[in-house]
């Protein structure tokens, strides 16, 4: 893994692509992307842990 991550840092190094955490705003169709998949998973995780808390609230009542 290493290897291969010196290969990007040189190649980056050399120009050959435009990093996209040293651009960013050139990236902004990527960072939106990331950005909504990074809050649809966090809407995911706090909706099963409410379902999963109903869920359990419930069989201790009964």
């Amino acid at each position: 893994m290493v290897i291969f991550w010196n290969v990007e840092e040189i190649t980056g190094r050399w120009n050959l692509f435009k990093e996209i955490w040293v651009h960013p705003f050139e990236h902004w169709l990527e960072n939106t992307i990331i950005l909504l998949l990074l809050v649809f998973f966090v809407v995911v995780y706090i909706a099963s842990g409410l379902r999963d808390r109903t869920r359990r609230s419930r069989s201790a009542v009964e």
